[in-house]
């Protein structure tokens, strides 16, 4: 028994369009999110520029004794990816950076920190908050912002692909059921999937296409799944209900 193709294409055939002009947009839209990490990562820069040529004049962000640490430009490296730290989170991650916090001169590190996060707070650059136990959290505006933007993007782009993955799944469900029709004996994922393939299918939305082929055959109430050895391998082949046959193709 044949597949009769150009029925099966016809009505496929305006879904498949839909689906790649959703692609589209999606597409745009990531583009769109590069351009804004580029131009926030480059105002970035130059405002860590300017923090640096203004901690090179000031003793409290350059201590004595170590004039090859700047504190101000390392706290911004640290809050930088959207980090949500406290002042002795900041604190440990100076020293891991080779802020010598033993040496004489810094009798209270903490009340150095905070020195310059009240002035990074005062320019706006830095920003805080309390959490419900009184703990305060500091963290850099444009980036905080800048992640929260990718996060948003990522979340907007998982929903689409899934509502591609949906549509794909809805418009499986004729051609699979076609397909089936053609093998009354039954048929494996792997034979299936080939059959979509030749009839234009495109499951490229999906990680593992067998998988999506496999959600929508449980789902149909027609098809009957059931497990057949071919040589030494067995697999689960499926087949229509209207069909009598049950053994392997």
């Amino acid at each position: 028994m044949s597949l009769d193709y150009q029925s099966t294409q016809a009505s496929l055939r305006e879904e498949l369009e839909r689906l790649a002009r959703i692609r589209e947009r999606i597409a745009s839209r990531l583009a769109r999110v590069d351009q804004r990490i580029k131009a926030v990562s480059s105002a970035h820069k130059s405002l860590e520029r300017a923090l640096q040529r203004g901690s090179e004049e000031s003793p409290i962000v350059t201590p004595p004794g170590e004039a090859g640490f700047k504190i101000t430009a390392n706290i911004r490296e640290v809050l930088q990816d959207g980090k949500e730290l406290s002042a002795p989170q900041i604190r440990n991650a100076l020293v891991s950076r080779g802020w010598d916090i033993e040496e004489k001169d810094y009798k209270n590190p903490l009340a150095i920190i905070h020195t310059v996060l009240k002035r990074l707070i005062e320019d706006g650059t830095v920003s805080a908050y309390a959490d419900a136990a009184g703990g305060i959290f500091y963290f850099d505006v444009q980036a905080k912002g800048a992640k929260r933007a990718r996060e948003q993007e990522e979340r907007a782009r998982e929903r689409q692909l899934a509502a591609v993955r949906a549509e794909t799944r809805k418009i499986l469900v004729q051609p699979c059921r076609n397909i089936l029709r053609a093998y009354p004996k039954g048929i494996s994922f792997r034979t299936l999937h080939r059959e979509l393939e030749k009839i234009g299918i495109d499951l490229s939305c999906y990680h593992r296409p067998a998988s999506a082929i496999a959600v929508v055959l449980n789902a149909m109430p027609d098809v009957k799944s059931f497990r057949a050895k071919t040589g030494d391998v067995v697999r689960t082949y499926y087949r229509l209900l209207e069909t009598n046959a049950y053994s392997a193709e």
